[in-house]
């Protein structure tokens, strides 16, 4: 247990469900549900976010891609001392050839919590892959948390994540990522596992 009372990360499983809708080819709405398996402890729900996204549409002929994600939800106390959080993500990325490259300079707040009243946190992420075939991606991700906007925490408070990724392409219809990962600092899970695999629906699909 931390200070604040939240369940350790240890040997601890996460599940989440996502359900997005497109409502045209520039917006969609997410939704995720949070759930995990602390250590020596059964499954329990930890939360919901909603999602909203826009993105700018291929005919306005922008040399990258560019997005703006915006994420608030809830998380139980004992999951997060922040029980109420707001995320600004805009996302950057472009495909060169065989490459693609992701860059996310993310900005996070606390609603409600013991960092409420801190300003908006600076978490960037960034994701290099490379196309091996035609039907696997090699990729690094990175996740960082660096401190606020105004004051840049000490390194030992900072965290930085490194994951090596598989990405296989099993058809329009399905999304599969599988990656291992590790904390460059002490400020995070030294041996995390992560797998996504989603499936479409409607045209999109086919």
């Amino acid at each position: 247990m931390s200070p604040f009372g939240e369940l350790a990360t240890q040997h601890q499983v996460h599940e989440t469900v996502e359900i997005t809708h497109g409502f045209n080819d520039w917006s969609e709405l997410g939704f995720y549900w949070f759930m995990a398996v602390p250590s020596g402890k059964g499954l329990s729900w930890v939360g919901t976010h909603l999602r909203p996204r826009v993105r700018a549409p291929e005919s306005w002929g922008f040399p990258v891609g560019l997005s703006i994600s915006q994420e608030i939800g809830y998380a139980r106390a004992q999951f997060s001392p922040d029980t109420w959080t707001y995320e600004l993500r805009p996302i950057i990325d472009k495909n060169f050839g065989p490459w693609y490259v992701s860059l996310n300079p993310v900005l996070a707040k606390s609603l409600r919590g013991p960092a409420s009243a801190e300003p908006f946190e600076f978490t960037p992420n960034v994701d290099v892959g490379y196309d091996v075939t035609k039907k696997i991606n090699l990729a690094v991700e990175y996740y960082g948390a660096t401190g606020t906007i105004k004051a840049t925490a000490p390194i030992a408070e900072q965290q930085h994540q490194i994951f090596g990724a598989v990405n296989l392409d099993m058809g329009p219809a399905w999304e599969f990522n599988l990656a291992y990962g590790t904390a460059l600092t002490a400020g995070g899970d030294k041996s995390i596992v992560k797998m996504i695999l989603g499936r479409r629906v409607g045209p999109s699909a086919k």
